[in-house]
């Protein structure tokens, strides 16, 4: 019945008896890893030898993790170990990734009362690990058709972990207005990148006349935007010029650029004299922001401001000159071109000391939105004497480069010798405006 040199002798539970096992560790083709010492076939010839179906694995199971001597974690590889109490016929490890998501098993057959089991990540479980990656893993053995599991361990790999992350994920929506934000998750190991995402920017529709302007009233056109509904509306200037003789209400025209604070100073012509006013404002919601009326220097009397500039005084205000002024910001998506600032009263709204009405037409030019500096000819960010050295080089015919909407200082729409005037004006310290 016994073939070769060499047996092994396991003794069992009870001690009454002994398992024999030849020299490659089988018994009638079973396979029994054995930890005893092997004897010479004479010192076991009287033994009575069982086959394997005769002694089953225990119930009861014990783990024990080695400690860290015993295991090795590289940068793509990792050998993990586990001492196994008890009679089991099967052993293995789980590897899962940081989240618990199930990557690869390594399974062995053993069958032991006690030992350990010893896994390569790559070998037996076949998987190449990344490196700077968390992982995380558990044991399992078999006995009595049961399984039983270890707690569950974690090891990090060494080396720079490389971030495989997955699709964006929104998680708030951009408005026309406000930005939204978006995240996506490294797919190895958990971490969350956050973005912005910009906001959207209304989508106005064409502007469509909505209160046409007379010879004497302006108009009013309006467009509204196809994604929040928002209206914004502009002035349309009266079809005729105003009388240069009547009492007028003058708004300057200014320049100004994106993000730029601007002060419009609304003066009185033709004043035949007036004691109190109520006056709203109107302008372009579009590309401007009202930040604030005041009264001029200079002007008396009591002044307030809310959705309406409203002023008296104990006598009339006869001069012409300064009234109010307006403090507007440039927004900073602000289109290029006219933005209109209108005056806003009804007869009876500005009367003189006598409580008579006085009638007032308003000649209004607003703000000019542009993307450069006014005076700046040769596009340093300046406005000094080499622009004014540049514009007499560019009026003379030669060929100097130029910021062409710049070279109109004086806001005539023609380019001469009246805006190399201006801008000398401008730079000796007059009260000038330069386009």
């Amino acid at each position: 019945m016994w073939t070769g040199s060499h047996w092994f002798i396991y003794l069992s539970e009870d001690g009454s008896n002994y398992y024999v096992y030849d020299a490659n560790g089988y018994e009638n083709g079973k396979n029994r890893v054995c930890y005893n010492n092997y004897y010479p076939k004479s010192a076991v010839s009287s033994l009575t030898v069982y086959h394997a179906d005769d002694y089953g694995p225990e119930s009861g199971i014990g783990f024990t993790p080695f400690s860290n001597d015993k295991t090795f974690v590289g940068t793509t590889n990792a050998s993990l170990g586990q001492t196994i109490t008890g009679n089991y016929s099967k052993a293995g490890i789980y590897l899962y990734d940081y989240s618990g998501k199930y990557l690869a098993q390594g399974v062995n057959d053993f069958y032991s009362t006690w030992g350990y089991v010893y896994f390569n990540i790559n070998d037996e479980c076949g998987y190449t690990l990344l490196p700077g990656t968390k992982y995380q893993y558990k044991f399992f053995a078999i006995a009595n058709g049961q399984t039983f599991w270890s707690d569950m361990y974690s090891f990090t790999t060494e080396g720079v972990h490389t971030h495989d992350f997955g699709e964006w994920v929104t998680k708030n929506n951009a408005t026309c207005t406000l930005s939204g934000s978006k995240e996506r998750v490294c797919l190895t190991c958990g971490e969350i990148e956050l973005n912005t995402i910009p906001a959207l920017g209304h989508s106005f529709s064409e502007w469509i006349v909505t209160t046409p302007a007379t010879a004497t009233d302006a108009g009013v056109e309006t467009r509204k935007c196809a994604l929040c509904g928002t209206n914004e509306t502009r002035m349309i200037v009266p079809t005729i010029p105003i009388d240069p003789n009547v009492p007028t209400f003058v708004i300057p025209n200014v320049t100004a650029r994106r993000g730029e604070t601007v002060e419009l100073k609304v003066s009185v012509k033709n004043n035949p004299g007036f004691s109190s006013a109520i006056i709203g404002i109107d302008y372009d919601t579009s590309r401007l922001i009202l930040m604030g009326v005041s009264p001029a220097e200079g002007i008396g009397g009591q002044f307030n401001y809310r959705t309406s500039a409203a002023w008296i005084d104990s006598s009339d205000f006869t001069a012409d000159g300064d009234f109010i002024i307006l403090t507007f910001v440039v927004k900073e998506d602000a289109e290029e071109g006219n933005a209109f600032v209108a005056l806003i009263f009804e007869e009876g709204d500005i009367s003189n000391y006598c409580e008579e009405d006085v009638n007032f037409a308003v000649d209004s030019k607003g703000i000019n939105v542009v993307d450069y500096i006014p005076g700046d000819i040769n596009g340093d960010g300046k406005v000094n004497s080499k622009d004014l050295t540049r514009l007499l080089k560019y009026l003379s015919g030669e060929a100097v480069e130029v910021v062409v909407p710049a070279l109109d200082t004086n806001g005539d729409g023609k380019v001469n010798s009246k805006d190399l005037i201006r801008l000398l004006k401008y730079l000796s310290g007059e009260n000038v405006e330069l386009f």
